[in-house]
């Protein structure tokens, strides 16, 4: 009885492309994380923003 040979993993990454994105248009993960990122940070900033806005506007209706 013969032991099967263990392959490594396939080199080629094309099933970690993001939808819409073809493979092999520089698309890395870390390309991808770094998008992710930075349209996170973005949504931050303007729900900051927006609560800001929100506080400012309780506060202004107080002291009427």
């Amino acid at each position: 009885m013969s032991i099967p040979s263990i392959t490594p993993p396939s080199t080629n990454n094309n099933f970690l492309s993001a939808p819409g994105t073809k493979p092999g248009t520089g698309n890395s993960s870390d390309d991808l994380l770094d998008k992710a990122e930075a349209i996170a940070r973005e949504g931050f900033e303007l729900s900051l923003k927006a609560k800001q806005i929100t506080n400012k506007y309780a506060a202004a209706k107080e002291v009427r």
